[in-house]
Parts: C-alpha cells; structure tokens; sequence
C-alpha cells in the first residue's frame, strides 16, 4: 500500500479514466505509453523498407535527406502515435500498405488536418506529428 494525501492507495486499484477523489476533486490517471528515441527515417524514402513505428512516442534523431520516410503501424481503433522529428530536415510518414482488417486487404489511409484522404503525411523539423485511429484502416493526423 502506497499513501497519499488521500490515505492509504494500493496500486492494483488505480485505473485508467477519470475518478472523483473525495466528491468534488476530478483526478485522471493515464497508462505511460511506450517511447523509443535513436530513430533513423529511411534514406531515399517510400514506404517499402521505412523505418516502423510503434504506437506510443517514437523520436526520429537521423534524417539525412528531405523525404526519407517511417512507416506507421497497422490501424487499429484505439491506437495512437507520436511521431518526434528531432532534425531540421522534413521526413515523410507513410501508412500500411496493407491491413488485415480492412476489406481486401487495402492499404490504411491518413486523413489530414483538411479531411482530405493522403497516401502520405510530411513531417516537418523539429515538430511533433500526432496520429490517432478511432477506426480500423484510417489515421487521423494532426500537427
């Protein structure tokens, strides 16, 4: 048991999601998410052979020309990722080209902050890409 200003806590009770504290105090516990830095976007881009990404933070520290690319995980609802361009230099983010959970197999698609259906998604340097599935085959994305 852990204490807190609350009283006594024990850890397997903490759950995701909002919780009331004593009636009035709204407290909100979030699950850490998985992280990886040292990241290096594919030389020459495309999607064949970039760089994967997993759902959770992903730093990309090497990105040695404008277009070299990373490539999103499978789009399955609930997912999201960060994508972390620590260079100077644009990098390209491409979906699956294939989903198991989408009808024939079809390709996962990237909406863009316009609504608008994209095979793929710059990344520009320096900046934070956010990408969130809330349903199967479609990333949303915003900047």
């Amino acid at each position: 048991m852990a204490t807190s200003v609350y009283g006594s806590v024990n850890p397997q009770d903490i759950q995701p999601g909002e919780g009331l504290i004593d009636g009035s105090t709204i407290q909100t516990c979030l699950w850490p998410q998985a992280a990886r830095s040292g990241l290096t976007a594919l030389a020459g881009g495309g999607a064949a052979g970039a760089t994967q990404l997993l759902p959770g933070l992903n730093e990309i520290d090497t990105v040695a020309t404008a277009a070299d690319s990373c490539l999103l995980p499978v789009a399955l609802a609930g997912a999201t990722v960060l994508v972390y361009n620590a260079t100077n230099t644009s990098l390209t983010v491409w979906p699956q080209q294939a989903n198991p959970n989408n009808a024939a197999n079809a390709a996962d698609v990237i909406t863009n902050l316009a609504g608008a259906a994209v095979l793929s998604l710059a990344c520009a340097g320096n900046t934070v890409q956010q990408f969130r599935c809330f349903k199967a085959g479609t990333w949303k994305a915003t900047v």
